[in-house]
């Protein structure tokens, strides 16, 4: 049948708390300890910090000329304070080390825009009032003479780039002479103005030579027709008459005629553009006067006439050819020897139309020349406007680079300005002051860690204690510990709760109230509560089953002399055999003549002695008989077990027996010598009735 129970835990909560509490006297001692420790500790070791302050408003100089690169920044500065140069010349002032006064200041930068607070911390209020001091004085010069530094970092920077600058404003004026002496420029505003004016003056004059030319081309097609009917009406005449030409020479006469009209338009177009070379070359003579014009604008207008010239005088070639055209022209044109009335006039209308053509081409020779110089003009325009946008970006270039050259100066000029600066750029808005009182002390913080180690001492060793235990020192804990039933429990007679003559009464009113009685083993240190034994025989009394005899092995974990082995086996002896039953005690741990013998001859208990150990060994078949015979005679057989230890002889003990009970003796015994014979018995296949703790001390 299961005996065993399960527990969740491998302690005891119950036992845990109450081995806790036994160990009260320890805690208050330590706190009380505590409190006197940490007390003398804080006075002993407990410091007092007093605390300067000192607050400024960080106001560099504003200058406009040096608002791009601008001023160092308020980190910048405050980072500068601990250098390690700085914290020299304060340890040579204080007469301290550099390292304790780097830890003995701090410097805030305020939320407020430019607030720096400086807050120094020492022992002493003077101290830190001197410290205070030394500190700003320091912070203060090795800013003005970063200041400086960095003023002149700019103006080394600033002169770099103004050569540069300088040189850019020296190129671009030396490109703007060339530029000028290469397009012979003096005013190109007033020599644009001068063409303007010319180009609408010659505008007009077009508009007069093209109504000139319009009123030469309709009278020349009114003479035209005037000269078609004519020349019907002669050669009517002259049919009449008898005088007859040859169309063929009035063909070649009209093409003479065309070819003499093209000759004196072209030397009308020739005349006309030399009129108009020799007015461009006064022009260009009257500009190059007022230094407008160049002499090679001059030079191109003297070529183009030497070339018009050209044109215009024939040469003995052409002078020659002419010669013989006009001798050609007296066989062609007809020599009548009477002219009819009509071939006068026709003479007449064909010479005023000669005359109209020459003067239409004189005419359209005029517009073609006066188109050419508006164009050339036009053109000559274009080329300064064009000059005019080249010279105003070279202006543009100078001019920006020259305001580079003075933007660069001023910012030198304002460099070195700042460079030379001795008021300092922070002002102050709290000076130092003596403090007064400290504001801080780390006495209390003191008294209350060591007061919190002791604490923590104080319940951490009760707390350890009542966790750790390598013995059951309760029927709770065994119970958690194994997992087995718990049969009995019995308290340790031997403790003296009350001491003296209040023990003895206290213990007779309660006997009184509990009606429990006590039973003389008359075994050394050990004395059977009635109540305890009856509970634990009524408990194995179940288990006993027919009139043959069940034989229960009582067994213990380790050997400690085996007094409360042989108490617990007289004990249950004593009661069942009470209860009716015939019962057997059989001892095998004991070694020497004792008095359970004739104590269970008293009371009528078989007693049989078979000491065994791992040296002496009954043998099995002998001790199986044996157990047999007793079976037959008695109901009940309690055999006093060897202990685990011997383990050969604990193995032939408990495989002969039906059932088997633990004993465990409360706070003697490791708990794994229990596991150890726990295994043995389930190896064995004992069933395991429970387990009867015994000597369990107060309070548990």
């Amino acid at each position: 049948m299961p005996t065993e129970e399960k527990k969740p835990l491998p302690i005891h909560i119950p036992t845990t708390i109450k081995a806790f509490l036994m160990l009260w006297w320890f805690a208050v001692l330590t706190l009380v300890i505590g409190v006197f420790v940490s007390i003398i500790t804080a006075i002993s070791f407990g410091k007092e910090l007093y605390r300067c302050r000192a607050i400024y408003l960080y106001s560099p100089k504003q200058i406009p000329e040096l608002v791009t690169f601008g001023a160092l920044s308020l980190q910048t500065h405050v980072s500068l304070i601990k250098l390690p140069a700085n914290l020299e010349v304060m340890a040579q002032r204080l007469g301290k080390s550099s390292r304790s006064i780097a830890g003995s200041f701090n410097v805030i930068v305020g939320k407020k825009e430019g607030m720096v607070t400086f807050l120094v911390e020492s022992s002493s209020a003077t101290d830190a009032f001197e410290t205070m001091k030394v500190v700003t004085d320091v912070f203060i010069s090795s800013q003005i003479e970063k200041r400086r530094s960095h003023a002149q970092e700019y103006i080394t920077a600033f002169n770099g780039q103004y050569q540069k600058a300088l040189q850019n404003l020296r190129s671009a004026q030396q490109e703007m002479q060339t530029f000028i002496q290469k397009n012979k420029i003096v005013d190109i505003s007033k020599e644009k103005q001068w063409y303007l004016e010319k180009i609408v003056s010659i505008e007009i004059e077009l508009q007069h030579a093209r109504i000139d030319l319009s009123a030469t081309d309709i009278k020349l097609n009114k003479m035209q027709s005037i000269l078609q009917d004519l020349e019907k009406k002669v050669k009517k005449e002259r049919i009449s008459q008898g005088q007859k030409e040859s169309l063929t020479d009035m063909s070649l006469r009209k093409e003479r005629l065309r070819q003499l009209i093209s000759e004196a338009k072209n030397r009308q177009i020739f005349t006309t553009e030399l009129r108009a070379a020799q007015e461009n070359l006064e022009r260009l003579q009257k500009m190059k006067n007022q230094n407008v014009a160049s002499e090679q604008q001059i030079s191109e207008a003297k070529a183009r006439i030497r070339s018009i010239e050209a044109k215009l005088k024939d040469t003995k070639e052409i002078t020659k050819w002419k010669k013989e055209i006009e001798k050609l022209d007296n066989f062609i044109v007809p020599k009548a020897e009477e002219d009819t009335p009509s071939s006068l006039i026709l003479k007449d209308i064909l010479l005023q139309m000669f005359n109209l053509q020459l003067q239409q081409v004189a005419a359209q020779d005029r517009v073609t020349k006066i188109e050419n110089n508006i164009r050339e003009n036009q053109q000559h325009l274009d080329k300064l406007a064009y000059l005019q946008e080249e010279y105003n970006g070279l202006e543009r270039t100078i001019a920006l680079s020259a305001s580079v050259v003075k933007q660069y100066r001023k910012m030198i000029e304002a460099a070195d300005l700042i460079s030379k600066l001795k008021k300092p750029d922070f002002l102050v808005v709290s000076p130092p002051k003596l403090p007064k009182r400290h504001s801080k002390s780390n006495k209390k913080l003191i008294a209350i860690l060591i007061f919190a180690l002791f604490f923590m001492l104080a319940f951490a060793v009760p707390s350890i204690y009542g966790l750790i235990s390598l013995s059951c020192r309760s029927a709770g804990e065994a119970r958690a510990r194994l997992g087995l039933k718990i049969l009995g429990e019995f308290r340790s007679p031997s403790q003296k709760r009350y001491p003296g003559i209040v023990k003895r009464i206290t213990r007779r009113i309660l006997n009184l109230f509990r009606r429990s009685f006590t039973v003389k083993t008359h075994l050394p240190n050990y004395e059977i509560d009635g109540n305890q034994f009856y509970n634990l025989a009524s408990k194995i009394s179940p288990h006993i089953q027919g009139e043959r005899g069940w034989t229960i092995a009582l067994c213990e974990a380790h050997d400690q002399g085996s007094d409360h082995l042989r108490s617990v086996g007289y004990g249950l002896s004593y009661y069942i055999s009470k209860m009716g039953y015939k019962t057997m005690l059989v001892d095998m741990v004991s070694h020497k003549q004792t008095d359970l013998q004739s104590m269970c001859e008293s009371e009528n208990i078989s007693y049989v002695s078979i000491p065994i150990s791992d040296k002496k060994i009954i043998r099995e078949q002998s001790f199986a008989d044996l157990l047999e015979k007793a079976k037959d005679q008695h109901n009940v057989i309690f055999i006093l077990a060897p202990t685990a230890e011997h383990t050969a002889s604990f193995r032939l003990c408990v495989r002969y027996c039906e059932g088997s009970i633990m004993l465990i003796e409360a706070g003697v015994h490791p708990f794994w010598h229990y596991f150890k014979a726990k295994n043995i018995l389930k190896e064995e296949e004992s069933v395991i009735l429970g387990m009867s703790v015994s000597n369990i001390q107060r309070p548990f």
